[in-house]
C-alpha cells in the first residue's frame, strides 16, 4: 500500500479499513487511526523508489539486523547508579528539540564514562536515521591503511569522512571526492554521533566539525577522560 493511503485511510486500504471498522466502537476506531498514522509516519522503505526488489529486501534485512544489534543488553541495567546518569544526559540531549546539540562527558579515567555512553547510545539509536559510535579503533583502522599519514593529511581526512559516512548511513564503501561533501550528504539526516576517548582536534573537526553539517534533531556526544 502507498504510505499516504495508510496515513489517511484512503484508497483500497481505506476501503478495507472501513470494512474492518464495522461494529467497532468509536474509541477503538480512533485508536486504530492514530496507530496507522504513526506507522505511516515512521521512516521506512518505499518500493517505488527501488528498481530491484531483491536489493530493497536485502537493504531492509540489513537495516533490521543493525537495529537488533543495538538492542540494549540486560547486563547494562545492573550497573549501579547508571539510571541517574542516563536521566541527566537525556535532559541535556533534549530529543524533543529540532536542533543539533552537542554534549560532552568529562572526568577521571576509569570512572565509567564509556559504559554510560554505550548504554545511552544503545537506548537512543532507534530514534535516529543514522548512528555511529566512534572510538580509538575507528581511527586506528584508518591509520593502518594510511600508515605514513597523519590526521592533517587531506586524503586521510577524505578516508575518515568516507568511512564515517558509510557507517552512519549503513551503506558500504561510500566514497567522497572532497571534504565539503559530508555536509551535503548529512544535512537532511537526523543522526546520533558518539565519540569516545578521542582527543585529536583535527580528527574531531574532520568528522563533526560544524553543527550545520547535520539535520535537525541530531545529537553528538563526546566522552573524554583525563589522568590525575
Amino acid at each position: 500500500f502507498d504510505p499516504s493511503h495508510v496515513r489517511k485511510q484512503t484508497g483500497d486500504f481505506g476501503n478495507i479499513f472501513e470494512e474492518t471498522c464495522k461494529n467497532k466502537t468509536e474509541e477503538v476506531i480512533i485508536q486504530w487511526r492514530r496507530a496507522l498514522t504513526d506507522v505511516a509516519n515512521t521512516l521506512g522503505y518505499h518500493s517505488v523508489n527501488w528498481d530491484n526488489e531483491a536489493k530493497m529486501i536485502e537493504e531492509i534485512v540489513s537495516d533490521v539486523s543493525d537495529k537488533l544489534l543495538l538492542t540494549p543488553s540486560e547486563d547494562s541495567e545492573n550497573f549501579v547508579g547508571i539510571e541517574d546518569h542516563i536521566a541527566n544526559l537525556s535532559v541535556l540531549l533534549r530529543l524533543d528539540l529540532e536542533e543539533v546539540r552537542m554534549v560532552g562527558l568529562w572526568g577521571f579515567s576509569g570512572i565509567g564514562k564509556t559504559t554510560i555512553a554505550r548504554v545511552l547510545f544503545n537506548r537512543l539509536s532507534r530514534h535516529f536515521q543514522g548512528r555511529i559510535f566512534i572510538d580509538r579503533a575507528f581511527l586506528s583502522k584508518s591509520m593502518d591503511i594510511y600508515s605514513q599519514a597523519n590526521p592533517y593529511d587531506y586524503n586521510m581526512k577524505l578516508h575518515l569522512q568516507s568511512k564515517f559516512l558509510s557507517k552512519i548511513l549503513g551503506k558500504k564503501d561510500i566514497e567522497i571526492s572532497q571534504l565539503g561533501e559530508l555536509a551535503g550528504r548529512l544535512k537532511h539526516h537526523k543522526v546520533l554521533v558518539f565519540i569516545d576517548d578521542l582527543n585529536d582536534q583535527v580528527v574531531l573537526d574532520s568528522l563533526v566539525g560544524q553543527t550545520q553539517w547535520f539535520g535537525s534533531g541530531s545529537d553528538r556526544s563526546l566522552a573524554k577522560g583525563y589522568q590525575c
